[in-house]
């Protein structure tokens, strides 16, 4: 009986111990898993923290009491406090779950600013909390307080400017008019919203508005086209529109433009041009050419005078560049007188002359800058003044200067001698036996010799030197920057080659020369008259010589 009892307790003992080995084996199960749930859990909360620290957000966690637990970076930032100086304070705002709200953010040491937040209930670390989340929208609201004032500022623009703005559909439905349109037309901006573009202009001018509306919706600025509306009277109103299109993420949402009411420009232009026909009729009766230019050298305009041979056809110039037009050195004086006479605001003169059919004509082109940033420019045709100068001072037989120019050219040779104390010496010709060839040949010879010895004087002096006929076969030279040796010279060489030449008819001759120097005191008068009195003593010594006085 002993046994059989402690048999029981045995196996009753054993049950005991195989469930409590259980029940251990269940606790360490339930310890593993503690674990790893803790170790996830403190993975979630760095995982947290991580997010919530690189967020552009401010993050609070609040306890049930308003007690701060946690705040991030950004919450420091946005409040201007130290995470240790915010947690474990009150949070001082009202908390509504799911509602977000705006609060103002006393920021220490700092501006205030504005601060939105939403509030999610979660557990921080075991204990049910609130999640607050903190935007800063300070900027957001001072840009939305500018785009406000932005807008009344161009509402009020838009409404007291003298244009009609407008917008429209891609489909040409009109979507806003400014009040203007009420002014000008006599429409309300009521009356025209929500219809068509076509059903308020006259039917004539449909195709150009429609044409418009195309170019604007294939992504071009369609500028300064005209149509002639009807305002509610009947009354035809021109006016010229400029419309562009408007784009959201490169896609054409609508269409905006401008409406002008031109009607007073209209009637300024016609008079205007009335105006200037009769202007060009007048002018076109002046003497002078007339052209506008650009500043860059361009004719813009060429205004025709009677009686004024062009060197091209006067088609030919307007649009092209004086470059294009006249030779390079006209052409670069043309555009320093052009530049001079906008930046000095005065009137530029410029003489030229240009060759054409086979004559030199004589030019003079006077520049002056108008207001509109274009330069007129007035020639006028010198050629007959010219030719009547040079006919005044030139032998018509010899085609060289006569004695009147040759006595202007001589006391300005003096001048300069006596200023800069320069040499200066004169020789004076004469053909020997002239009257003997007249008498013999007749004065058509006689004009050829004369002819022929003006050529050769001519080919053996200087550039600088100047012959002219003095009077009958008398020639004379003024031989500037010349002493006695050097003027000595010259005559030696070309009484030489005349003596050397033989003419037709009458074959060989000779001349005769005088030299005279420029001494101090000496005029005009009295260095010819030593040169006339060498002359005499050259004759007198026996011809085809030259003397020196």
């Amino acid at each position: 009986m002993k046994e059989e009892n402690k048999t029981k307790k045995q196996l009753q003992l054993m049950n005991e111990l195989k469930d409590l080995h259980q029940k251990i084996t269940e606790l360490k199960s339930l310890e593993t898993e503690y674990k790893q749930r803790k170790k996830k859990l403190e993975i979630n909360k760095k995982s947290f923290q991580n997010i919530v620290e690189r967020s552009a957000d401010g993050f609070i966690v609040v306890d049930k009491h308003g007690i701060v637990r946690f705040v991030n970076s950004t919450a420091e930032i946005i409040f201007n406090r130290r995470a240790e100086e915010l947690i474990g304070e009150l949070f001082g705002f009202a908390l509504l779950a799911d509602e977000p709200a705006e609060i103002n953010i006393i920021r220490l040491g700092g501006e205030p600013g504005i601060g939105e937040i939403g509030t999610k209930e979660t557990v921080w670390e075991g204990k049910p909390c609130s999640l607050i989340a903190i935007r800063d929208i300070t900027e957001r609201k001072q840009a939305e307080k500018e785009l406000k004032e932005s807008e009344e500022k161009l509402r009020t623009i838009i409404e007291s400017i003298n244009d009609v703005i407008f917008q429209l559909s891609p489909s040409g439905i009109i979507k806003y008019v400014s009040p203007k349109v009420e002014e000008i037309y006599g429409y309300k901006p009521e009356e025209l919203i929500g219809k068509h573009l076509k059903k308020t202009i006259p039917v004539s001018e449909v195709p150009k508005a429609l044409k418009a509306l195309k170019g604007a919706l294939s992504g071009k600025t369609i500028k300064n086209f005209e149509i002639d509306q009807k305002d509610s009277k009947g009354n035809t109103v021109n006016m010229e529109i400029n419309i562009y299109p408007v784009l959201k993420e490169g896609k054409i949402i609508t269409v905006q433009g401008v409406m002008r009411d031109i009607r007073k420009r209209k009637q300024t232009e016609k008079e205007l041009c009335e105006s200037e026909a009769k202007n060009k009729s007048l002018l076109i009766a002046i003497p002078d050419l007339m052209f506008r230019l650009a500043q860059d050298g361009t004719f813009l305009e060429l205004i025709p005078a009677k009686e004024f041979p062009l060197w091209r056809p006067s088609s030919e110039f307007v649009g092209k560049n004086v470059h294009e037009v006249l030779g390079k050195n006209i052409a670069k004086k043309f555009m320093q007188c052009m530049k001079r006479a906008v930046k000095n605001r005065d009137t530029q003169i410029f003489p030229y002359h240009l060759f054409f059919n086979g004559k030199c004509r004589h030019y003079e082109a006077r520049f002056v800058a108008s207001g509109k940033g274009e330069i007129l420019a007035i020639v006028r045709d010198f050629t007959k003044q010219k030719e009547a100068e040079r006919m005044a001072e030139t032998d018509p037989l010899t085609n060289i200067y006569n004695r009147r120019k040759f006595s202007e050219l001589l006391d300005k040779e003096i001048e300069r001698v006596e200023r800069y104390n320069r040499a200066l010496s004169v020789i004076l010709l004469d053909i020997d036996n002239f009257k003997k060839i007249n008498d013999t040949y007749g004065h058509d010879t006689g004009d050829y010799v004369l002819k022929r010895i003006s050529r050769l004087i001519r080919e053996n002096i200087r550039k600088v030197d100047t012959l002219a006929r003095y009077g009958g076969e008398e020639f004379i030279i003024i031989l500037p920057e010349t002493n006695l040796k050097g003027s000595m010279a010259i005559a030696g060489r070309i009484r030489r080659v005349i003596e050397k030449t033989s003419l037709d008819k009458v074959g060989h001759i000779t001349i005769s020369a005088g030299i005279s120097t420029f001494t101090e005191g000496d005029s005009r008068q009295s260095i010819v008259k030593k040169a006339d009195r060498g002359l005499y003593i050259a004759k007198r010594e026996g011809k085809n010589r030259v003397s020196v006085i």
